[in-house]
């Protein structure tokens, strides 16, 4: 595998490597097979990403208190109007899909509420406003507590998410939701499109297409 690969390195390719002189077919065989192992994992990769934005996609955003809100599901209502729209949706729990015990994701929860506590106290004009969320799965088996933030930019909610791991924030307006992936790379790699909050119109929309 090493010279095969110093073979390409120097502009050469694999049939180049093949006929080599004194190239053992048996060792050729055995390089191309690790390359057909190497791309299978990488096409193993690319599919499982692309489960997580799906996943992402499908998720509710229900509102914490003595009567729940769907921001993002069914029966879905109007968004707070104590948080300036756009509103970014960013947890601290389970970062990039890790499944953390509840002791420290409640510890993550808490210092990223310590951080919003003081950028809201550093900042004016509404910045930073926010409100405890659920994000979950439709099924409700999955559940991961996040938090509301309003007044700031998409760049700002990024760079939050990343400072805890996160993959992707949620952007909400009083019409849609948008999966956000802190990764701006990931955002050439696929399309994230603008869906109704509204799940039942979502699927409405997308059967009468």
């Amino acid at each position: 595998m090493h010279k095969l690969r110093n073979t390409i390195a120097h502009g050469g390719s694999i049939l180049s490597f093949a006929n080599e002189k004194g190239k053992d077919i048996e060792e050729v065989i055995e390089c191309i097979w690790e390359i057909d192992k190497l791309l299978e994992e990488i096409t193993k990769l690319t599919e499982n990403r692309d489960q997580v934005w799906k996943a992402f996609e499908k998720s509710y955003i229900v509102t914490k208190g003595k009567v729940e809100e769907y921001w993002v599901g069914v029966n879905t209502v109007d968004l707070s109007k104590d948080l300036k729209l756009p509103i970014y949706v960013i947890s601290a729990e389970n970062p990039s899909e890790e499944v953390l015990l509840k002791e420290k994701n409640e510890v993550r929860t808490k210092a990223m509420c310590d951080v919003l506590n003081y950028r809201k106290s550093k900042s004016s004009n509404e910045k930073w406003e926010y409100r405890e969320v659920i994000g979950q799965s439709p099924d409700g088996v999955w559940k991961q507590d996040s938090f509301a933030v309003g007044g700031i930019s998409k760049e700002e909610a990024r760079e939050l998410a990343k400072m805890f791991g996160q993959r992707a924030v949620f952007e909400l307006t009083q019409d849609y939701i948008c999966v956000i992936p802190t990764d701006r790379g990931d955002e050439n790699k696929r399309e994230f499109k603008k869906l109704n909050r509204n799940v039942n119109l979502r699927l409405k929309l997308a059967k009468d297409i």
